[in-house]
Protein backbone atom coordinates (compact mmCIF):
# COMPACT_ATOMS: atom_id res chain seq x y z
CA UNK A 1 0.00 0.00 0.00
CA UNK A 2 1.35 3.41 -0.93
CA UNK A 3 1.82 6.10 1.75
CA UNK A 4 -0.52 8.50 -0.09
CA UNK A 5 -3.38 6.00 -0.24
CA UNK A 6 -2.80 5.18 3.42
CA UNK A 7 -3.13 8.88 4.20
CA UNK A 8 -6.41 9.12 2.23
CA UNK A 9 -7.82 6.08 4.05
CA UNK A 10 -6.77 7.53 7.41
CA UNK A 11 -8.28 10.92 6.54
CA UNK A 12 -11.58 9.32 5.50
CA UNK A 13 -11.69 7.27 8.69
CA UNK A 14 -10.93 10.32 10.83
CA UNK A 15 -13.52 12.38 8.96
CA UNK A 16 -16.16 9.71 9.58
CA UNK A 17 -15.25 9.41 13.26
CA UNK A 18 -15.42 13.17 13.80
CA UNK A 19 -18.68 13.43 11.85
CA UNK A 20 -20.23 10.92 14.24
CA UNK A 21 -19.30 13.18 17.15
CA UNK A 22 -20.64 16.30 15.40
CA UNK A 23 -17.21 17.90 14.99
CA UNK A 24 -15.74 19.48 11.87
CA UNK A 25 -14.99 16.93 9.18
CA UNK A 26 -12.64 16.82 6.23
CA UNK A 27 -15.48 17.04 3.69
CA UNK A 28 -19.20 16.47 3.54
CA UNK A 29 -20.37 13.06 2.35
CA UNK A 30 -23.81 14.50 1.55
CA UNK A 31 -25.70 17.79 1.73
CA UNK A 32 -29.29 18.72 1.04
CA UNK A 33 -28.54 21.92 -0.90
CA UNK A 34 -25.67 23.36 -2.92
CA UNK A 35 -25.40 26.18 -0.39
CA UNK A 36 -24.95 23.71 2.51
CA UNK A 37 -22.35 21.75 0.57
CA UNK A 38 -20.44 24.88 -0.40
CA UNK A 39 -20.44 26.13 3.20
CA UNK A 40 -19.12 22.79 4.47
CA UNK A 41 -16.33 22.66 1.88
CA UNK A 42 -15.35 26.31 2.47
CA UNK A 43 -15.13 25.61 6.21
CA UNK A 44 -12.88 22.61 5.55
CA UNK A 45 -10.66 24.01 2.79
CA UNK A 46 -10.98 27.80 2.77
CA UNK A 47 -11.10 28.38 -0.97
CA UNK A 48 -12.55 26.14 -3.62
CA UNK A 49 -13.64 26.15 -7.23
CA UNK A 50 -17.08 24.70 -8.00
CA UNK A 51 -18.31 23.50 -11.37
CA UNK A 52 -21.93 22.39 -11.87
CA UNK A 53 -22.48 20.10 -14.84
CA UNK A 54 -25.59 18.41 -16.23
CA UNK A 55 -24.59 14.98 -17.53
CA UNK A 56 -27.59 13.34 -19.18
CA UNK A 57 -30.28 13.36 -16.42
CA UNK A 58 -27.87 13.67 -13.48
CA UNK A 59 -26.68 16.85 -11.79
CA UNK A 60 -22.95 16.78 -11.11
CA UNK A 61 -21.00 19.14 -8.88
CA UNK A 62 -17.21 19.07 -9.03
CA UNK A 63 -15.33 20.83 -6.24
CA UNK A 64 -11.63 21.51 -6.83
CA UNK A 65 -9.92 22.14 -3.48
CA UNK A 66 -6.37 22.61 -2.20
CA UNK A 67 -5.82 20.40 0.87
CA UNK A 68 -2.05 20.97 1.11
CA UNK A 69 -0.53 23.73 3.16
CA UNK A 70 2.14 25.74 1.42
CA UNK A 71 2.21 23.88 -1.90
CA UNK A 72 -0.43 23.92 -4.58
CA UNK A 73 -1.82 20.39 -4.78
CA UNK A 74 -5.39 20.12 -5.96
CA UNK A 75 -7.95 17.46 -5.13
CA UNK A 76 -11.29 16.83 -6.81
CA UNK A 77 -14.52 15.90 -5.06
CA UNK A 78 -17.35 14.71 -7.29
CA UNK A 79 -20.93 14.97 -5.99
CA UNK A 80 -24.05 13.79 -7.82
CA UNK A 81 -27.79 14.03 -7.35
CA UNK A 82 -30.75 12.74 -9.30
CA UNK A 83 -33.01 15.82 -9.06
CA UNK A 84 -33.12 19.33 -7.59
CA UNK A 85 -34.91 17.98 -4.48
CA UNK A 86 -32.44 15.14 -3.85
CA UNK A 87 -29.36 15.64 -1.67
CA UNK A 88 -25.84 15.85 -3.08
CA UNK A 89 -23.97 12.56 -2.52
CA UNK A 90 -20.20 12.14 -2.66
CA UNK A 91 -19.27 9.80 -5.51
CA UNK A 92 -15.52 10.28 -5.85
CA UNK A 93 -12.56 11.87 -4.07
CA UNK A 94 -9.30 12.13 -6.05
CA UNK A 95 -6.15 13.54 -4.48
CA UNK A 96 -3.40 14.66 -6.87
CA UNK A 97 -0.07 16.44 -6.82
CA UNK A 98 -1.13 18.62 -9.76
CA UNK A 99 -1.40 22.39 -9.34
CA UNK A 100 -4.60 22.52 -11.42
CA UNK A 101 -7.41 20.23 -12.54
CA UNK A 102 -9.52 20.78 -15.65
CA UNK A 103 -12.92 19.09 -16.07
CA UNK A 104 -14.52 18.28 -19.42
CA UNK A 105 -17.45 16.27 -20.74
CA UNK A 106 -16.52 14.03 -23.67
CA UNK A 107 -18.66 11.30 -25.20
CA UNK A 108 -21.07 11.05 -22.27
CA UNK A 109 -18.27 10.80 -19.69
CA UNK A 110 -16.84 13.25 -17.19
CA UNK A 111 -13.05 13.46 -17.51
CA UNK A 112 -10.58 15.27 -15.25
CA UNK A 113 -7.18 16.31 -16.56
CA UNK A 114 -4.10 17.37 -14.60
CA UNK A 115 -2.08 20.46 -15.51
CA UNK A 116 0.26 18.22 -17.52
CA UNK A 117 -2.65 16.78 -19.53
CA UNK A 118 -2.79 13.38 -17.81
CA UNK A 119 -6.25 11.89 -17.28
CA UNK A 120 -6.94 11.74 -13.56
CA UNK A 121 -10.29 9.96 -13.80
CA UNK A 122 -13.02 9.08 -16.27
CA UNK A 123 -16.57 8.58 -14.99
CA UNK A 124 -19.15 7.46 -17.55
CA UNK A 125 -22.69 8.81 -17.12
CA UNK A 126 -24.06 5.29 -16.60
CA UNK A 127 -21.68 4.86 -13.64
CA UNK A 128 -23.35 7.85 -11.98
CA UNK A 129 -26.79 6.25 -12.16
CA UNK A 130 -28.35 6.77 -8.75
CA UNK A 131 -31.55 4.91 -9.53
CA UNK A 132 -32.84 1.65 -8.14
CA UNK A 133 -32.84 -1.32 -10.49
CA UNK A 134 -35.25 -4.02 -9.32
CA UNK A 135 -33.67 -6.61 -11.64
CA UNK A 136 -30.45 -6.47 -9.57
CA UNK A 137 -32.21 -7.66 -6.42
Amino acid sequence: MYPRSLFVILALWLSTALAAEGETRMFAFSAQTTKDLTASLETSYGSLKLEEIKLERIDVLVAIVDPASGTSRKSALLYTRKSKDAPWMLLLYRATNSSSIAISVEGGSLIAYSKGGRKLFIVPAEAMNLGFDATEQ
